[in-house]
């Protein structure tokens, strides 16, 4: 008798039996979720420069000093959204084709899969340390408006609470993005699953089931 040996922690089933790969799908999910954040950025984008007319129209030195840091953001992230909405429908296109590709020439996607995660992997990074530097401005930001309160800068002490409420976005955002990309690594991880066919000490044959993961 087979004795089936699952080498996975916690890998979806298909059909109750081996999971089944989808590079495809995962892919598709992931910018399709780029995708609307590219939508999502350029709607903070709208915001910051929208909020940065109205406070530098109140007049007051607290305000104009929060609307230098509103324009300053609205105009980054609404170029940051144009360029990941396009950018991701350009990836997603051409992934499509490239996955297709590979999968009748070969009936597996494994090259796809090695590159894509190496790539992720380098995403993964990059977030990590834009993480790190938006908790390093919305600290900035709290310590800039301390010392204008303090000193009595309004100017100062305006940016620094937009600096502050700016930075603390732009984390939420990038937190939900680097979870979205984890998710997409995990995926890619089980679409490189790979079946070994091996026997026990009696001779019996045994079926490995394990993710070959790459990254």
């Amino acid at each position: 008798m087979i004795a089936l040996v699952l080498v996975l922690s916690s890998t979806a089933f298909a059909d109750g039996g081996v999971p089944a790969p989808d590079p495809a799908g995962a892919m598709e999910d992931y910018f399709g979720g780029e995708i609307t954040g590219g939508w999502v950025l350029m709607g903070m984008g709208a915001a910051g420069l929208t909020a940065g007319g109205i406070l530098i129209a109140d007049g007051g030195d607290r305000a104009a000093g929060a609307s230098y840091v509103a324009f300053g953001f609205g105009a980054a992230h609404l170029v940051a959204g144009v360029y990941v909405n396009i950018a991701s429908r350009i990836r997603r296109r051409v992934y499509g084709i490239a996955i297709a590709s590979e999968h009748r020439k070969t009936g597996a996607n494994k090259v796809f899969v090695a590159a894509e995660s190496r790539r992720m992997n380098g995403v993964s990074t990059q977030f990590l340390v834009l993480k790190i530097v938006e908790v390093a401005l919305i600290a900035g930001g709290g310590t800039m408006a301390y010392l204008g309160n303090t000193s009595d800068r309004p100017r100062l002490e305006g940016a620094g609470y937009a600096l502050a409420a700016e930075a603390a976005a732009t984390l939420l955002f990038d937190i939900v993005a680097a979870r979205r990309a984890h998710r997409y690594r995990a995926r890619l991880g089980e679409s490189s699953i790979d079946l070994h066919v091996t026997a026990d000490v009696s001779g019996q044959p045994v079926v490995l089931v394990g993710p070959m993961l790459r990254f």
